[in-house]
Order: structure tokens, then sequence, then C-alpha cells
């Protein structure tokens, strides 16, 4: 095909929603392979004059109001058709299979070109209605834990100092200057366990809108979620390294032939040295494991229905669903990066239903969530970095449409 003139029609046909899976397919190819300057010059073609289009200069810093707007009303068009509701369902509609890809596309592109969905030193982000709405804001989380010692001594780990924190029978309990939290073993090698008469257990939580990292005894690496914790003795037996955990925790398990085992409100899981995610907030109906390396056991902690196995075992790139209400263990293959986004810093949905959103952001910005109106069944796909201030966040979503936020002090409604 005549490439420059076959693009530009491809180009056209997908503002104006009139492109066929077959062409969409065409234009995200290029999207991927083409240059930064063709990607800019693709744009900038749709939203300046014809005939001033060979004459301009394509730079995104000098934009007029005027190219300004047309580039906010060209976003406009390319988020609502993907992230357009369809028939009363509220489904990212259009494209099926596509809409993944087209979301990728649009970010290749003003990622590429230095052309953002908004331009935040001059352009106001809406989050509701009126003007109180759009002026209140709330920050994103940050790193905060408490640790609880066996004696129930807490200590707030993000207002320790760096450095040694305590010492509690033969372990070093250590603060970097990152942030970690690390247990040293004094007097004991890596595979020689520190001989300790009693088990003392501590706990690391975080609250809603705080996040941390912490080093466990066998140094295997340890990040939670807000809203999370884990419980965990001072030193490992010489038969099993057991831990508990509630919300959500990334681990990455020092490789041992001491099993390591997760236990939650609903299984255990065991591996013996891999990369891993639990999401097991109490307020999800399904505890979610997304496998990344090695491999695990996930065994329900109350019969399943007969026709599932008692356990499964994943492999990279395999999420497992249990549901301990209704007795139910399925697995599936998924995009694991998309279970540990948050560990990435970004929030990410994939035909996500508005309620687990706003649970999400709940937990992260620490707010509370209530509804006015049906938005049931409303479903967006997309990222945004979860460092944003959550009116950036909710602008993204209210970008569809189909679904609009007000921010009062710490509450945020949500409304059709």
């Amino acid at each position: 095909m005549d490439r420059p003139e076959e693009i530009n029609r491809l180009f056209k046909r997908f503002i104006e929603n009139k492109s066929s899976q077959k062409e969409l397919k065409e234009l995200f190819t290029y999207f991927r392979t083409s240059s930064e300057e063709e990607l800019r010059f693709l744009i900038m073609r749709e939203i300046e004059p014809q005939e001033d289009s060979e004459n301009q200069n394509v730079n995104s810093s000098t934009q007029s109001p005027e190219e300004e707007a047309k580039m906010q009303d060209l976003y406009r068009q390319i988020s609502a058709t993907i992230n357009t509701e369809s028939s009363g369902k509220g489904r990212i509609a259009q494209w099926n299979r596509w809409h993944v890809s087209a979301a990728a596309a649009v970010a290749i592109i003003f990622i590429a070109t230095g052309l953002y969905l908004w331009n935040r030193t001059t352009s106001p982000i809406p989050t509701g209605g009126d003007k109180k709405a759009q002026t209140a804001d709330i920050p994103p989380g940050t790193n905060k834990a408490v640790l609880t010692l066996a004696d129930g001594k807490k200590i707030a780990l993000d207002d320790a100092k760096t450095g040694e924190l305590v010492q509690l029978s033969g372990i070093s309990v250590t603060k970097t200057a990152d942030g970690q939290i690390v247990y040293n073993m004094q007097n004991a090698g890596p595979d020689k366990p520190c001989q300790q008469k009693e088990v003392h257990y501590n706990s690391i939580t975080t609250p809603a809108g705080g996040q941390f990292q912490v080093i466990l005894p066998d140094g295997t690496k340890v990040w939670l979620n807000a809203a999370s914790g884990i419980r965990f003795p001072t030193v490992f037996s010489p038969e099993k390294r057991k831990i508990q955990m509630t919300g959500e925790v990334y681990f990455e398990v020092a490789a041992k032939k001491i099993p390591f085992i997760v236990s939650t409100r609903g299984q255990d899981v065991e591996v013996l040295g891999t990369q891993f995610n639990i999401n097991a907030y109490p307020e999800e109906k399904d505890i979610r494991t997304t496998l990344l390396e090695g491999s695990v056991r996930v065994s329900p902690k109350t019969a399943v229905k007969s026709n599932a196995l008692r356990s499964q075992i994943l492999k990279p790139g395999e999420q497992s669903v249990n549901n301990p209400n209704t007795h139910s263990l399925s697995v599936h293959t998924v995009d694991p990066t998309e279970a540990i986004a948050w560990k990435n810093g970004l929030l990410t949905f994939n035909d996500t239903d508005i309620g687990t959103i706003m649970r999400q952001i709940s937990r992260w910005y620490n707010v509370d969530v209530e509804y006015v109106g049906d938005v049931k069944g409303k479903q967006f796909a997309g990222s945004v970095s979860r460092y944003d201030n959550v009116s950036q966040v909710l602008a993204m979503l209210e970008s569809t449409g189909v679904i609009h936020f007000k921010i009062e002090g710490r509450r945020i409604t949500v409304m059709p």
C-alpha cells in the first residue's frame, strides 16, 4: 500500500470510530514501529487546518490555545472510542479483543510525542460539577507501616530513623537508607538458622494510604500494598517457613530447600523459591494468586467443588481464583504484570468494574466512597500512575463520559 496515505486513512477512520478489526490491527502495528516524529505528525495533521499542515512547526510545547483545545478534543474522541459504554451494560465496547491494544496505542502516541492527556500546568482537571469539587484534591499514599513486636511494642516505621531499630534474641532489625526493613540473623549463616528457644512473632501492617517493603530473616523480599499485613516468626523453623498475610502482598521468596508457606483467610500457598502476588482483601470475594516465576501450590482451606482439585499447581503467567464462600478454585492464563502493577507504581484496569476500581482508590488514597444513582456494570480499561493525586485518576475515568465524581473532604461521590 501507499504507506503515508494509507496510514492517514486508517488513523482518520480510527478517530471517526469506523475502523474494522483488520484496519485496527494494521494501525496498531504502525503505532508500535513508527518513530516519534511520525506519530507526532500523524496527530498534528488531525488538529491543524489541512492547508497549514505542511508548514506548521509540529512542536507540542508551542501549541496555541486553539491547538491545545483541538488536542483535548482529539483525546476525548479516542478515549470515548476505547472506553464508551455499550447497550446499557457499561462495558468497554466496539472492538472486543482490540480495546486493550487500542489503549496501548493511544498511550504510545501521547507518551512518545509529549502530547499528554492533560497539561497539568495549564489545564484544569474536572472531578465534579462544582468549583469546590474541582479544587479539592487528595495526594496518593506513601511508604507507611507499623511494626508490632512480640511483646506488643509498636514502631512507626515511616517515622523511624535509618539504622538499627531493635535487637530480638539474635535478630537485628534495621531500616535501610531507601526505607526497607531488614531482619538480619546474627551469628548464623544463610543456611544455618539461628537457634531460639521460643518462637517470637512480629507483624508489619500498612494502613489505608500506605505501602512498605521488608526483607524477612531468610532473605525473602516482601512488598505490602495499602491496608495489608504479614505476621511471621523472627526465626523460621528448620522444617518450614510459614507466614500469615492479609490484603495484598508481593513475594520474592529466597530459594531454599525449606518450604515457604503463605497462609491467608481461605488458602495456603506453598513454594520453595519463586515470585508471586496474592490479593486477599477481605472485602473482595475472590483470593487471586498470580505467579511470575517458579512454581506454587495453591491449597484451599475448605473443600472445593467436586469437579475441582483440592489444590492447584500454578505455572508462570497463571492466576488462581479462589472463592472461599462458594468453595470454587479455578486457574486462568493472565498477564502477570497487571497483577503487580501496584508494585510498579500503576493503577491498571482491564475490564474492571467501577466497584473494584473504587475499592482500590479507597485503600490507596485513604478515602471513603459513596454512590449516588446506578453505576453498576460500568467497566474500564487503562492505566494511570498511582502517584498522581486522586483528581487526576478520577479525571481519566470521567473522560469516558459514563461516570462522574465529586470530592468533598476525604469523601468521593460516584455518579452516572
